[in-house]
């Protein structure tokens, strides 16, 4: 059997922790290696762990010595990982007792080196559910479990763009480790839409197995990254992000195999698009703070049409 690393990035997540690590520790995909990585937390996650570490010899936990953030701390998780997959599962979520054995079943089977899964939302009875019933989600497409092929992902980003995460949350997958060799671990200059940026990228590039159930529990409570990034006082994280991931879109070496589908008009429009709808959105001076030049590193100097466009937003 494959050893199949489940991550638990931690910070200060005691309030739900138990929860999840019993949906990992019972799992009945027995071959695990549980990689707890704490990024300096304040509250008794360590202790609960530690507890679970003196009845499952599976656990492993590592200690930051200085606070990594959120994305930061993902990537951690797959470097210190051994396993030959990897799997995130978060503080606040849980996973159906045979969910890994499901995904590594229909990884064999289809002989795919990434799987995701449906979800189910929880919430907190005083968070808003936002935009989720609208949420369009590859299930949506599959009703039985699929491949899904790059051009496939390709035409949905045609189609819905890029306003929403119609591929799911990074609990949802299961990822051959030399895939990270390949294509990169998740974008740390992303604050909100990290995740549907990689696997995006990796849904371009390689063929993914998907399974239509709803194997994972998201929960949704106002002490979420997502949650806080809704009540960003002055510009939205994900607004900034949607500017970048179009930047990056268009000349990104992952995204090659979009643009030759799309054409780069396609990716210079969107990009356009969003500055000038956050722009109406903010104003430019105060759209102007809160970008700096990672938003268009992946720009080429040499379009200059586009590059005077955007000049203002520059800092070069």
């Amino acid at each position: 059997m494959s050893l199949v690393s489940v991550c638990l990035p931690m910070y200060n997540g005691e309030k739900y922790l138990r929860e999840s690590l019993d949906s990992i520790v019972n799992q009945s995909y027995r071959d695990l290696e549980i990689l707890v990585v704490d990024d300096c937390s304040t509250d008794n996650g360590v202790e609960i762990i530690k507890d679970y570490q003196s009845r499952d010899g599976r656990i492993k936990l590592i200690s930051n010595e200085q606070n990594l953030g959120l994305v930061g701390n993902w990537n951690k998780c797959i470097s210190e990982a051994s396993g030959d997959f990897v799997k995130l599962q978060f503080q606040d979520d849980m996973m159906l007792h045979d969910t890994i054995e499901k995904m590594m079943s229909l990884s064999t089977s289809e002989n795919v080196d990434v799987v995701l899964t449906d979800r189910e939302y929880t919430f907190e009875h005083d968070i808003k559910k936002f935009y989720l019933d609208e949420l369009p989600r590859l299930s949506d497409h599959f009703k039985e479990n699929a491949v899904i092929r790059p051009k496939f992902i390709a035409d949905l980003l045609l189609d819905i763009g890029t306003n929403m995460n119609f591929m799911g949350e990074p609990i949802l997958g299961l990822v051959k480790k030399e895939v990270f060799d390949k294509y990169g671990v998740y974008d740390d200059t992303f604050k909100q839409i990290g995740d549907f940026e990689f696997w995006i990228r990796l849904g371009l590039n390689e063929e993914i197995g998907f399974l239509p159930e709803r194997l994972h529990i998201f929960r949704l409570h106002n002490d979420s990254q997502g949650a806080k990034n809704a009540r960003a006082p002055e510009v939205n994280p994900s607004h900034l992000d949607r500017i970048h991931l179009t930047s990056k879109m268009h000349l990104d070496e992952s995204y090659q195999k979009f643009r030759e589908i799309a054409g780069e008009q396609f990716t210079e429009r969107a990009l356009r698009n969003y500055v000038n709808t956050y722009t109406k959105s903010y104003g430019r001076e105060k759209l102007s703070q809160y970008i700096d030049e990672s938003y268009f590193q992946y720009l080429d100097p040499e379009k200059s049409r586009l590059k005077k466009f955007l000049g203002v937003f520059s800092r070069d």
